[in-house]
This record gives structure tokens, C-alpha cells and sequence, in this order.
């Protein structure tokens, strides 16, 4: 089986947080502004061959569920020493837990990031005799380093900003660059900052909480935040711009494992939501409690400024989960099948609209549009498995003209 693209996995020895060229005045390749970045002459990039396994997992499950930090492990053969942590003739002296790491691929002519994060552990295995040692490298995108950093007062917060302007003023308090930020300003407007000592990460979350929105690290190593009408707003996409599984012939990618279920697992029908100070705002589908008795969801304590705006939460959930749905839990793809398969694979990010058809042997067919929760690649020599989780969006655009999304009362406006 032939891979459809070589992962290539870079280590960078040196300071910063940022990935990439270190910009070159002067230099043809490295002195573009926008491509290069900022950085010191300490920093050395090197790429790791004999690569027999690379697994990556980012995501949430659900919904609803804060993201929880990407990961990825691999595995190298080091044949001539040159990775050994007690060689100074090499890398030893440089090898250290929070060297920054990329995975990345490049397929007809386009270049995938992956992953983007930092090493967590060095973990060697020496096989006697051989002169050859296994190599396992454990690493964490942002996000750990988010839940290490704690922070108190957040400088020039101020009562009725929107989330993102605050996530920017959070990231300013642990120097986190700029060029590695993707922030939307966000729909809702906030509380001032509690002031109280929490991780960065806390502290973000709370606006993820507060916005229901999606705040992640990318495969490019940005800190990403999506609103809530963003969100909306790439659910919405065109069917023929989005990303298509199907199990019929034709110019889509196809997938060899789906899991569709239909459980409860998701069902509320009486919502409360509250904000910090304020009045618990409480809704409830009156149909759905006599059908599927009392199912009941709350969050509490948001930073949302107003209980018009909790209300307005609580509606906005109730809404997505005040019945039954049929979901895609998942599919797993090969991606050596064909090229349309691995295109579309390696270009989804989380929160990516896909539209998923399952043919049954007798019936309609299942087609549902999702959107991306997890992503996973499992990758060796010989094999390239990509395993998707997603789930039906929280919400949709209105979009006027639509028969898919400009029905009033289905899509948001």
C-alpha cells in the first residue's frame, strides 16, 4: 500500500512559541514578511527520519464539551546515535521536554499542518546488541501550556467587552504572539474579569462557556477562537463547498467504517442557565417531558453580562437538544484509497462542516450534514487510517434564499 502523502515531523530547538523560518533579512526564501517569523539564531529546525508511527488526536466529543488539548506520540528508530540525550556531538545537549514539534504533510503540491505543539517526553529504548534505539516522543499542543501559566487580574478588562477582545487581553498576560492567534470578537458581551487566580486555560474556557463558541489549538499551533455566529455561519456553507463522505460512486471521498447512532445521550428538555450574580433563567419543551420525561441540563455561573443573554442560552440549547437526533458518532477513512479521500481528509479542521450519506441495503438513504469534533490520524509506514468524530452543529445561519437554511424558525438569524 502506498501512503498518499510522506508526514514529515520537524523538532525546533530554540526559544519561542511560534513555528516556521526564522526571517532572514535579505534572504530569498527566508525574508518574506508573512511566511518567515521573528526569532533568535538559536533556533535550529530538524527534520526526524525512520519514522514507524505517528498517532495524533485532537477534539472534543461533544458539543457542549469544553476541547481538550491535542496530542500526538511518535515513534523513531535513531540508527546511528544521533538522538541520544548524552551525545553533545549531536543533539544532546538540545533535547528537552518543550521542544517545539510540527507534523505536517505535503500532497499535490499543498502543505497540511497537523499537529503543532510541544514535547512533554523523551523516552528511548535501547536493544542490546543492535546499536539501534526505539524513540517516543510523547507531545501536547498549547493547551498545556495554557493550564501551566496561572493569571489573576486581566489587564484592561472592562464590563460589556466582547469575548474575544478579552481572550486577546488573557493571551497578552503570558506573552503568547500575536501571529499564532485566530480570535473572533464573539456575540455576547461580558462581566468584568473576576480578578480571582486561575490557568489561563480556566480563564478561556470561561469565555468559550459564556460565547458558546469553540476555542481550540489548531493543526497550525494557533489559538482559535470561534463565535458562536461563526460557528452558525460555517455550518452553513453551500453543500457543494463542503467537504462530502459518501458510500455511492461518484467525486467524494469515501469512508470504510461509519457509526450512526440514535440514543438519548444528548436529549435535555429543561434547560437552566445562569450568569455570575444573576437570576437562573430556566426553559423547558413541555412535548418533550411528556414524551421522554424530565431531562434536565444546567450551567452556571457564566460571565455573561445581562440574563437576557442566559436566557437567550438556555433557548439556543434547549432548542439543539430537546429532541432525539440521528447522528454520525464517527467514520474512519483510509487514506491511500483515492486522492479525493485524502485531499478532503487532510484539509478538515475541528469545527469543519461535512456531509456524510450512508446507503443501507434496504430504504432511504441517511444523509446528514455535521460538523467536525475530533480529528485522529493514525499513520505508519504502510498505512494512513483517519478516524473523524462529529456531531450535529448547535446552530445554523439564516440564509435567505436557502431551501436548506432560510426556513424561519429552523435556521438563526
Amino acid at each position: 500500500m502506498t501512503l498518499p502523502a510522506v508526514p514529515t515531523v520537524t523538532i525546533r530547538f530554540g526559544p519561542g512559541a511560534t513555528f516556521g523560518p526564522i526571517l532572514s533579512l535579505g534572504s530569498p526564501t527566508q525574508g518574506k514578511l508573512g511566511e518567515a517569523v521573528l526569532g533568535t539564531a538559536a533556533s535550529e529546525y530538524v527534520n526526524i527520519t525512520n519514522v514507524q508511527r505517528i498517532a495524533i488526536r485532537r477534539g472534543r466529543d461533544r458539543v457542549l464539551d469544553t476541547y481538550s488539548a491535542g496530542t500526538a506520540t511518535i515513534q523513531f528508530l535513531d540508527m546511528t546515535g544521533l538522538w541520544n540525550p548524552t551525545n553533545t556531538s549531536s543533539y544532546g545537549t538540545k533535547i528537552k521536554p518543550f521542544n517545539q514539534i510540527q507534523i505536517q504533510a505535503t500532497y499535490s503540491s499543498t502543505n497540511y499542518q497537523l499537529f503543532t505543539g510541544y514535547v512533554s517526553s523523551w523516552d528511548y529504548d535501547w536493544q542490546p546488541g543492535t546499536g539501534v534505539s526505539q524513540v517516543t516522543i510523547q507531545a501536547i499542543d498549547a493547551f498545556r501550556l495554557f493550564g501551566l501559566a496561572n493569571i489573576t487580574t486581566v489587564t484592561g478588562a472592562t464590563t460589556g467587552e466582547a469575548p474575544g477582545t478579552r481572550l486577546g487581553k488573557i493571551l497578552d498576560q503570558v506573552n503568547w504572539p500575536s501571529t499564532y492567534r485566530d480570535i473572533d470578537t464573539g456575540n455576547v458581551t461580558l462581566q468584568a474579569d473576576p480578578g480571582t487566580e486561575r490557568t489561563v486555560l480556566d480563564a478561556a474556557q470561561a469565555l468559550e462557556a459564556a460565547e458558546l463558541g469553540a476555542f481550540f489549538v489548531g493543526g497550525n499551533g494557533k489559538a482559535t477562537f470561534l463565535s458562536r455566529s461563526e460557528i452558525a455561519n460555517i455550518s452553513s456553507q453551500p453543500l457543494a463547498s463542503i467537504a462530502q463522505f459518501r458510500d455511492t460512486t461518484g467525486s467524494y471521498a469515501r469512508y470504510q467504517t461509519i457509526d450512526v447512532s440514535y440514543d438519548d445521550n444528548d436529549l435535555a428538555n429543561v434547560v437552566s442557565v445562569s450568569r455570575q450574580g444573576g437570576t437562573t433563567q430556566t426553559v423547558s419543551n413541555t412535548a418533550s417531558v411528556l414524551e421522554y420525561y424530565q431531562r434536565s441540563l444546567s450551567r452556571t455561573g457564566l460571565l455573561l453580562q445581562t440574563d437576557a443573554q442566559a436566557l437567550n442560552q438556555a433557548n439556543m440549547i434547549l432548542n439543539y437538544r430537546d429532541e432525539i437526533k440521528q447522528v454520525v458518532q464517527s467514520i474512519s477513512t483510509d487514506l491511500s484509497h483515492d486522492s479525493v479521500t485524502a485531499a478532503t481528509c487532510l484539509d478538515l479542521e475541528l469545527n469543519d462542516p461535512v456531509y456524510v450519506v450512508r446507503t443501507p441495503i434496504s430504504g432511504p438513504a441517511i444523509a446528514l450534514r455535521v460538523s467536525v469534533q475530533n480529528i485522529s490520524h493514525d499513520i505508519t509506514p504502510a498505512t494512513w487510517r483517519t478516524t473523524i468524530g462529529t456531531a450535529v452543529p448547535l446552530a445554523t445561519a439564516f440564509v435567505l434564499g436557502s431551501t436548506e437554511f432560510g426556513i424561519l424558525g429552523t435556521s438563526t438569524l
